[in-house]
């Protein structure tokens, strides 16, 4: 079983050299030294760029220039999001495999489990050890390298991206690249992974939501309710994608079902190209506050916080993978 964690900013893992030296008096045998032990530097590898423009994506997307009084330095980002993944007790997963597929990770004691194995190799993982977007584990990595930065404020969700590099003992090179954000209690995102194997690249995608589940029905709802926030998604063409998310419950007539769940405004960030809306109708929520369906592409998603506050997931749909996060 492989642990995966995600990770923040490696520290470069350079050692020191001790040097040593002697001298000798004239006419006067030198006492022999011991040779200066020199330990190999680790030469961090390449990170392969961020996924996106910050300042073209918030063009295109419509959002805010992250400042100071929304917490956007890398140290803020990294607190914020360990600060949820140690309140988190669910994870929601995608991927494009052989069979697109999605899963709910199931989390006993922070320990994370599925049967679903997928293409990043996400078999168990401990949500103690989140403390970045990535689903990397460097513990097996040499010359691990990552960075994080903050891209914007869109509405109720702050949307960062991560990059990633690091090699394998065997030589196999490996490459992440992470957008996505964090609302209060939720995380949501994508990820490109990169696998260089004797010069051959194989690219693989993933989609996740975490957060601290309701573990109930959404209480206290005006009819109708509604929470907003964004999605963002991804392409087997490396395409990323990001929209405006809905959910809409009209609790007056049925608490057990989403009315609406929808993707609107949704821009390619690459091209500047618009995307088709996304859209599910009447949504059953399980009284745990999950809730999924199938027509029209897969959904997958939780509510949570105290009373359903916030709501995220995971979809496979029109091509893309993606997640979201909302609050009401």
């Amino acid at each position: 079983m492989n642990t995966i964690r995600m990770i923040a900013v490696a520290l470069p893992m350079t050692i020191l050299i001790a040097c040593g030296g002697g001298g000798g008096g004239g006419g006067t045998a030198a006492a022999p030294t011991t040779p200066p032990t020199t330990t190999p530097t680790v030469m961090l590898e390449t990170l392969p760029g961020y996924a996106v423009v910050p300042a073209t994506a918030r063009t295109r997307v419509g959002g805010a220039a992250p400042t100071a009084a929304n917490t956007m330095s890398e140290t803020a980002i990294v607190t914020e999001i360990q600060r949820i993944a140690t309140a988190a007790d669910t994870f929601e997963f995608s991927d494009f495999g052989p069979t697109a597929s999605a899963v709910t990770v199931s989390c006993t004691n922070k320990s994370c489990t599925t049967g679903h194995i997928s293409d990043v190799g996400l078999l168990t993982f401990s949500l103690n050890g989140i403390d970045d977007l990535s689903l990397v584990d460097d513990s097996r990595l040499v010359g691990f390298a990552s960075d994080t930065e903050a891209v914007m404020v869109d509405g109720n969700v702050t949307l960062i991206q991560s990059q990633a590099a690091g090699r394998q003992s065997d030589g196999t090179q490996l490459t992440f690249q992470t957008y996505g954000g964090w609302v209060t209690n939720s995380v949501f995102g994508v990820e490109l992974l990169d696998v260089t194997e004797n010069g051959t690249t194989t690219s693989r995608f993933a989609s996740f939501s975490f957060g601290n589940d309701t573990g109930e029905l959404p209480a206290g709802n005006a009819s109708p309710a509604r929470w907003t926030g964004s999605m963002v998604g991804m392409n087997t063409s490396k395409e990323i994608i990001q929209g405006r998310a809905l959910i809409e419950i009209d609790q007056a007539r049925d608490t057990n079902i989403i009315t609406y769940l929808g993707f609107d405004n949704i821009v390619n960030i690459n091209d500047g190209s618009t995307v088709a809306d996304m859209d599910w109708f009447r949504v059953s929520i399980e009284n745990d506050g999950t809730f999924s369906s199938t027509t029209g592409g897969n959904i997958e998603g939780a509510f949570y916080g105290t009373g359903g506050t916030e709501a995220g997931g995971t979809f496979n749909r029109g091509g893309f993978i993606g997640a979201f996060g909302v609050k009401k």
